[in-house]
């Protein structure tokens, strides 16, 4: 693994010290863009790239299932499809992917499901690889500039990258061993199923979601084998959706620097980042008025006239937008949140209102407030509003490159979104503003 001082290279460990899932969190909870290379001992290398902390792009030295095998497999296209479309492919210049799409054999969401399949697969290999094996990670640098982006769940990328590691690091075991003995029950908003978990992990959710459960009661029960179930409770409890106290980072664990690979923020708002606990802080640690009402949503879990209720509220939120009355919008959105607590939809909207009523000037509340629009984006990961809101937010914080990616990723789903194309437009003025020379650097120059 090259130097410190090699090719901007900031940090770099052994897989054993911090397994690749704990740098996935890490990555997550930090928003970090650049790459992760990786190298066994025997030399081979593989690398991934991150984007405001979600992995996009991963290389490994030995190939993994093809698109179409993927397509195959999951009951999409059959295998003479995949010729047809490998012919296509070379006949146009596209990738197979698009070609199968011409073809009308497979859907635009079907192809991207492939391509996350295949992501996370890239993810479980060089999770696999043994603790010997360094890291180093390497900000704004993207060494896969010709790989497909795929958006993948980064959840489900942690939970791949723990479940499949070879081994626990001792950090993690002394993480697991400070939880015996005590009750553990998922937060009422968390949302264990972006793990991707298979069915018999699923019961472990089941489980814990009809109680508390101690660790030492769910091994007894036997619904998962031993091992598993540790992993699986260790990936739960580090991306802070058991409740069982403050954020259990291992101790002693080394993560990556602070500051290392984020995007550059001016130092007055530097603050206005969330930090490692509140990017996946639980619902009773919110700004008070995102929090759940406990008694409410325990009477009335599914309780149709409660939703209603928190629908028409969110509805006539919407409208006092319309009118530019956003402390009335505001007041409204809050209590379509604490009626349905769930709804990612009524949360990002109330997070984009504390931040159109000045709350960005706090640098606590405008963590609090990325926060929130970040917890939206991973749980309805479609939403084209959740991502405008939060692109909005991010513009007015001056962290323009990650807003950027929320502009594209509306404009890739409804092309003639105005709004989107607009700041789009802006962003390339202010871009080619600051690389215009001033008049007096004309006169200088001349």
């Amino acid at each position: 693994m090259p130097g410190t001082t090699e090719g901007g290279l900031s940090t770099r460990g052994l897989l054993s010290t911090i397994s690749l899932g704990e740098l996935l969190v890490s990555a997550l909870e930090q928003r970090l863009h650049g790459s992760f290379v990786l190298e066994t001992t025997e030399g081979k290398k593989g690398a991934l790239f991150v984007e405001a902390g979600c992995v996009t792009k991963a290389r490994t030295p030995d190939a993994v299932e093809p698109l179409g095998r993927l397509l195959q497999e999951a009951k999409v296209i059959e295998a003479s499809t995949i010729e047809l479309g490998l012919a296509r492919a070379g006949q146009t210049g596209r990738r197979v992917g698009e070609a199968l799409i011409e073809l009308g054999a497979a859907t635009r969401a079907q192809i991207a499901a492939a391509l996350a399949e295949q992501l996370g697969r890239r993810v479980s290999v060089l999770a696999r690889w043994p603790g010997s094996s360094a890291y180093g990670f390497y900000p704004d640098r993207d060494f896969l500039p010709g790989w497909p982006v795929c958006e993948a769940d980064p959840l489900a990328l942690v939970w791949r990258a723990l479940r499949d590691a070879p081994e626990l690091t001792s950090q993690q075991q002394a993480a697991l061993t400070a939880l015996t003995g005590r009750k553990l029950r998922l937060h009422a908003a968390a949302v264990p199923e972006q793990l991707g978990l298979s069915a018999s992990e699923q019961l472990v959710i089941n489980a814990l979601r009809t109680r508390p459960r101690a660790i030492e009661e769910l091994l007894r029960a036997a619904l998962l084998d031993g091992d598993k179930l540790k992993r699986l409770i260790y990936a739960l409890t580090r991306t802070q959706q058991i409740d069982q106290g403050p954020s259990l980072a291992p101790p002693g664990a080394r993560t990556l620097p602070p500051m290392a690979g984020r995007v550059s923020t001016p130092p007055a708002r530097a603050s206005a980042r969330p930090s490692a606990a509140q990017s996946l802080r639980p619902p009773s640690s919110r700004h008070p008025t995102e929090r759940r009402n406990e008694s409410t949503q325990s009477l009335h879990p599914t309780d149709p006239v409660v939703l209603a209720r928190a629908r028409a509220n969110y509805d006539a939120a919407r409208e006092q937008v319309q009118r530019q009355q956003f402390e009335a919008a505001a007041q409204l959105a809050r209590k379509a949140c604490e009626e349905d607590t769930g709804n990612a939809e009524y949360l990002a909207l109330h997070a984009w209102l504390r931040a159109q009523l000045g709350e960005l000037q706090n640098p606590d509340n405008a963590a609090l407030i990325v926060a929130a629009l970040d917890r939206a984006a991973l749980k309805e990961r479609e939403s084209v509003s959740i991502r405008f809101y939060r692109g909005q937010v991010l513009t007015r914080l001056g962290r323009e490159d990650e807003a950027l990616r929320d502009f594209r990723f509306v404009l890739r789903r409804e092309p003639g979104h105005v709004d989107a194309t607009r700041e789009l437009r802006l962003y390339d003025m202010r871009k080619r503003a600051q690389k215009r020379p001033s008049l007096l650097a004309k006169l200088f120059l001349r």
